[in-house]
């Protein structure tokens, strides 16, 4: 991570060149990638907002349903590692954009599945087109933002997860809503009404998305080379401090720490996430535009961690502290979640939310100050493989205790399982450094 004084603990001095492009950068670049990151995670879990028409429909369990929505991650945990090594190859430019192409065409086709079985092959569909992006777009910043700036422009793609549940959550119920319409169903609208807009971002993506600073056309000279030497003096760093082959960085033990992490934080997250709707519900009669508006409360809640955690992380310097507050809030919004009254909810899952989602800016500057290149696209890779392995556990974890009698269960069950995490978080051996000269000298 950037070095600060031993004094003051002041970062050290930045041009006003690099000032002015890492500006740039947060209004022109992060932008698309918040809208694209908007469209990603409206795809996957729409299912959830779905969950009791499709389930009547097709005549679904609890437990397949559970299945149906966590299988996503099954091919995509698997084609993490080599879709983040042809983004490094090919650019990130064209691959995004075959991505979210991909993505979309497979979730309009989900309004035509017809049985439990056809819903769980469209899922496997949508997990093998949508593979790589998270991991993508985690590199691709790493390529153009500074280690001071990464935890907040994470914090900035991460509210992308934001606007969908506000916004898409009450999008979703009015989709729902238009059953009948044409003769398709509510839930057949809502997958082709969030499907085919990927289709079309995934188009203007393929003209308009920078792979880096070089490919930029809204930088000028000055800035671009300001920032492309702080990257490279940052880089250069890094690699006095430890060297990875692709291998290296594959088998490293503080990469399989933070993969072992992200998988409770996905573990949880989706167990909650994918239930969301039979969590509000047992306020009581709630449905359509209602239950979106009450689902778009917590996450609104959650848009807060990613400002206040992601700046604090950013500050500090201290990345550890801040992952470890944020999946104790979690885990605590998660237990009363279960314990609490149902009226209780909304606030319950804020808390959760808060904690969880301003634990991830953070997270993810960790990893991506230690390696470089081709390592470093396969390392973040395979944190994501391993870590979203979570989200196929945790929702049928949730269903099977649903199954049972007992969607609290499932609830608790997640929160037990993310404070194992907590405690593996409070061990990641990543800490503040030291001030480095070679690096002040570079970038002042």
């Amino acid at each position: 991570m950037t070095e600060r004084d031993p004094l003051t603990g002041a970062l050290p001095s930045r041009s006003p060149p690099v000032g002015r492009a890492v500006a740039l950068a947060f209004r022109r670049l992060l932008p698309l990638l918040v809208l694209m990151h908007v469209i990603a995670y409206a795809d996957r879990v729409n299912i959830t907002f779905a969950e009791t028409e499709i389930s009547e429909d097709l005549a679904l369990s609890a437990t397949t349903f559970g299945l149906a929505a966590g299988i996503f991650f099954a091919p995509y945990v698997a084609l993490e590692v080599p879709s983040n090594l042809v983004l490094h190859r090919v650019g990130a430019r064209r691959w995004m954009g075959r991505i979210m192409i991909t993505w979309g065409i497979v979730a309009a086709a989900t309004a035509f599945v017809w049985d439990g079985t056809s819903l769980i092959v469209a899922r496997i569909l949508l997990g093998v087109g949508e593979a790589g992006f998270f991991p993508g777009v985690v590199y691709l910043i790493s390529c153009w933002f500074p280690e001071r700036d990464r935890a907040r422009a994470m914090g900035v793609f991460m509210l992308g997860i934001v606007i969908a549940a506000v916004i898409g959550g009450p999008l979703s119920g009015g989709l729902l809503e238009l059953d009948g319409v044409l003769g398709l169903e509510g839930w057949q609208w809502l997958f082709l009404g969030q499907g085919l807009p990927a289709v079309a971002v995934g188009a203007w993506v393929l003209r308009a998305l920078p792979s880096s600073p070089a490919e930029a056309a809204w930088l000028g000279h000055e800035e671009r080379v300001a920032l492309e030497r702080e990257l490279a003096a940052e880089s250069a760093a890094r690699e006095r401090r430890a060297s990875f082959t692709l291998r290296g960085a594959l088998t490293d033990r503080r990469i399989l720490h933070c993969a072992a992490v992200y998988f409770t934080i996905n573990f949880a997250s989706y167990g909650a996430i994918f239930w969301f709707a039979d969590i509000l519900e047992r306020i009581g009669d709630v449905e359509g535009i209602g239950l979106g508006l009450l689902a778009a409360v917590p996450m609104a809640l959650g848009s807060a961690g990613l400002v206040v955690i992601g700046r604090r992380s950013d500050r500090s310097g201290d990345r550890r502290r801040w992952v470890v507050i944020g999946m104790l809030l979690g885990a605590a919004g998660l237990g009363a979640t279960a314990l609490l009254p149902a009226e209780a909810c909304v606030l319950t899952l804020g808390v959760c939310a808060f904690g969880l989602l301003g634990a991830v800016p953070a997270f993810w500057a960790m990893p991506t100050s230690l390696l470089n290149g081709r390592p470093a696209a396969g390392g973040v890779a395979l944190i994501n493989t391993i870590g979203v392995t979570g989200g196929i556990f945790g929702p049928v974890v949730v269903g099977v205790a649903k199954d049972a009698g007992s969607l609290e269960a499932g609830l608790g069950a997640l929160a037990l399982v993310l404070l194992g995490g907590t405690a593996l978080a409070a061990r990641l051996p990543f800490v503040a450094r030291e001030p480095a000269l070679e690096l002040r000298t570079a970038v002042s």
